[in-house]
């Protein structure tokens, strides 16, 4: 099941996607298709005349075992279907190209080596590694800034020292990189177009070096 604020944002990236291919003169269509309906799944990709862009979480992503492949390629969100992990059908895989914005997991490995030994001198273990490495760099951070901004403590302050060496961080946890601006209060921007090593690998290889909207 999905929550009704994960449906809404599912659906407001789907809309922005849209509006964004058809302002650019790209034919785009959004169809909507009842969880585990495999045969509204098969009309869809039968009649669909370009590339695929399925929102399905990691468990709809099941359900794909019961259709064939499409020839055109199909795009998958790693947030939404588990990234490496996703339950794809070896089938599938050689179709579906998955927009990562994420730093390519072998690459994550020193970054999240150094958060696994904290966590493990303090007796704690992962469960959601995104999550937890996420709040892990987001309380480290805020302990060094606030211990350096002393009785300082106003949000502008915060902000503008925060700019200034975000960016500079060794340790980003699951990113490829972190960096705030003025106007710019998302730290990770960007991401690879990625694609499986092979029919039974969960690896990912990059199709892309990294972009950044």
């Amino acid at each position: 099941s999905v929550s009704p604020k994960t449906r809404a944002k599912v659906m407001a990236a789907a809309d922005a996607l849209d509006a964004a291919l058809r302002q650019a003169g790209v034919p785009s269509e959004i169809r909507i298709i009842r969880p585990g309906d495999a045969d509204g799944l098969r009309r869809v990709i039968a009649s669909a005349k370009g590339p695929l862009v399925l929102w399905l979480r990691g468990e709809a992503l099941k359900g794909l075992a019961q259709v064939l492949p499409p020839a055109q390629s199909v795009y998958l969100s790693a947030i939404l279907s588990g990234g490496e992990h996703a339950p794809l059908p070896a089938s599938w895989k050689s179709k579906v190209e998955m927009v990562y914005p994420f730093e390519l997991p072998d690459r994550q490995r020193p970054n999240m080596a150094y958060i696994r030994g904290w966590l493990r001198r303090h007796g704690l273990t992962f469960g959601d590694e995104r999550t937890e490495a996420e709040a892990f760099l987001a309380c480290q951070f805020m302990e060094e800034k606030l211990d350096e901004m002393q009785e300082n403590l106003y949000r502008d302050y915060l902000l503008d020292s925060t700019e200034d060496v975000l960016s500079r961080r060794l340790v980003t946890g699951v990113y490829h990189r972190l960096s705030l601006a003025p106007g710019q209060r998302f730290a990770a921007k960007g991401g690879y177009i990625t694609r499986f090593a092979g029919p039974d690998s969960s690896q990912l290889i990059a199709e892309t070096g990294w972009l950044v909207p």
